[in-house]
């Protein structure tokens, strides 16, 4: 069972193209299972069976201590896993498997994601901490080496944050960019995702492109080793997503935010605003690099308790303001693209005919 777990974690790497992160997920979860399995069977034709799957979701339950989230990305990976063995093991070896048809329940939480506030916030830290090093290198005394690196850094993060919170995208494939992977002359970039899929996003805005150009300009000064987009100051190799982590903590605490955020906090961020303020779902999706349209439909048509309150109060009966029939028109165009393009067709064309 051993060397099946191995194979199939070398299809996932090899030939399904699973990102890094997900194939060592995958190789914690098989080998916590199969250590915890030896115990309880007898021989292997035992290992998969559907009590033991159970009797193993108790142990990381009652034992482990494991949240809800957490066993059920372990039950995934063993339902990857089964899948893979049926079609590889000869039909009278499979027979005994886990039937993994079922789900384990778990509490949805909503994606954690700044305010278009604490978003400002963010940024205005980054600001600031470079106006402050470039007021320190106005001295002649400042002008340190490790005064200019300081300008460095700051240049390369103000860029890093806006290109996570403006375009969406994950800080793995922030860190993966290459320097050929920016294309100027458009203002966009190529970005290799999850799977190997390739897409565009962009960066066409005028603070981002300016960031961009600043960066690009400062870059050489790092004595980059690779080709990378991000490099760090201390040997010129590529940029870790640990510092990014560590980075975003920074400039949290210095703008007096939560530093319990993420990187992912930011592609939350761009993802809810964007939609928020009304862009079509297929669009941020494709933005986002979702390979269905259902999964962001699924993690962010949620909408802040501010953006409610708002609608509240500009649709209620009561309201003091009524809307004009324009405005009503507008508001159910704008709910309707959310919809899939054969649902409510004829309310959708009543109001293209309105």
């Amino acid at each position: 069972m051993n060397a099946l777990a191995q194979d199939f974690l070398e299809v996932l790497d090899l030939e399904r193209n699973y990102s890094p992160y997900t194939v060592k997920s995958y190789r914690v979860n098989l080998n916590q299972f199969l250590h915890w399995s030896s115990e309880y069977a007898v021989d292997d034709s035992f290992l998969l069976t559907s009590p033991l799957v159970r009797e193993f979701i108790q142990y990381l339950r009652e034992e482990r201590g494991l949240c809800d989230r957490s066993i059920e990305q372990k039950l995934a990976t063993l339902k990857s896993f089964v899948g893979y063995l049926r079609v590889t093991l000869p039909k009278q070896q499979t027979q005994q498997l886990a039937v993994l048809s079922w789900r384990y329940k778990t509490t949805k939480k909503l994606k954690q994601s700044l305010s278009q506030e604490e978003l400002s916030a963010l940024l205005s830290a980054v600001s600031e901490h470079l106006s402050e090093l470039q007021t320190r290198l106005e001295n002649p005394k400042g002008k340190t080496a490790r005064l200019q690196k300081q300008i460095r850094n700051a240049y390369r993060d103000r860029l890093i944050l806006l290109l996570m919170a403006g375009s969406g995208m994950r800080v793995g494939e922030v860190v993966r960019l290459n320097v050929e992977d920016i294309f100027k002359d458009d203002g966009s970039i190529r970005v290799l995702g999850k799977g190997s899929r390739e897409r565009e996003v962009y960066y066409d805005i005028p603070e981002m492109v300016d960031a961009m150009d600043t960066y690009l300009r400062v870059r050489e000064d790092y004595s980059p080793t690779s080709n990378a987009l991000f490099v760090n100051s201390r040997d010129g190799g590529r940029l870790t997503v640990r510092s990014i982590e560590m980075m975003l903590k920074e400039y949290l605490s210095r703008a007096g935010l939560n530093d319990d955020f993420t990187p992912h906090t930011l592609r939350h961020t761009f993802a809810s605003l964007s939609i928020e303020r009304g862009a079509n779902i297929k669009a941020v999706s494709q933005m986002l690099g979702h390979a269905q349209v259902g999964t962001t439909l699924n993690l962010y048509t949620h909408l802040s308790e501010g953006h409610i309150r708002k609608v509240f109060r500009m649709c209620h009966p009561m309201a003091a303001n009524s809307l004009s029939d324009a405005e009503i028109l507008e508001n159910r165009r704008n709910s309707l693209i959310y919809l899939n393009d054969q649902t409510n067709q004829r309310q959708r064309d009543a109001i293209s005919y309105a």
